[in-house]
């Protein structure tokens, strides 16, 4: 593995823990990721530093049963961060970490199935067996074997069942388009479309329960 000293703090330390910079030795800035964000935390008087407790528990939001982290997602939903030595870390990773001190080897799985909920007793370790299983359970299967859950009970489920039939008897009546009722609905007129014309939200009877 590669070493590389740091000008400011004089640690060698891996090229990891440098910042990406094209003209620097190896690639790298001169100095390490905590000596950057300790200078920059000084110019701009920040009061938490980088890759601390703090800084990761001040983006979390505890007002609610839920732990929500508060900063970056991905697509899914997963809170994501940055840590010294990681350059991307799953906020369900580290505050396991931060909460119990070693690192999960496993997949870490939600008992609340919220993704971007970070509150350790939310949280469990599982192997990939147990991650898919999950993913089942709750609705979250995209390929594969059918998804067991449908309607509004599904994960991406835009509008509820009664929403859906009243969508289908409001095009019945001749009054709406599907680009009215898309911007109704707030879903876009493809979407309404599909709906009104039975090619989503299919499983449950097209009568209105209003």
């Amino acid at each position: 593995m590669l070493m590389k000293t740091c000008t400011k703090c004089l640690t060698i330390k891996p090229l990891n823990e440098f910042g990406r910079m094209t003209h620097g030795k190896y690639g790298r800035n001169s100095s390490c990721k905590l000596c950057e964000h300790e200078a920059r935390r000084q110019r701009t008087g920040a009061k938490i530093r980088y890759g601390t407790a703090e800084r990761f528990w001040a983006r979390v939001d505890k007002t609610g049963e839920c732990w929500i982290w508060t900063g970056g997602k991905e697509r899914r939903g997963c809170g994501r961060t940055t840590w010294p030595g990681k350059r991307h870390v799953f906020t369900t990773h580290l505050a396991w970490f931060l909460t119990y001190g070693v690192w999960p080897t496993k997949h870490m799985l939600h008992h609340c199935d919220n993704p971007p909920c970070v509150r350790p007793d939310h949280l469990f370790e599982g192997t990939h067996a147990d991650n898919v299983a999950d993913c089942i359970e709750k609705g979250r299967r995209r390929r594969g074997k059918p998804n067991p859950v449908k309607g509004e009970r599904h994960y991406n489920a835009k509008l509820t069942d009664k929403q859906v039939d009243i969508l289908r008897v409001m095009y019945a009546t001749g009054d709406y388009t599907y680009v009215q009722l898309g911007a109704l609905f707030k879903i876009s007129d493809v979407h309404a479309g599909r709906i009104v014309r039975h090619m989503f939200r299919y499983t449950h009877s097209p009568d209105a329960r209003l």
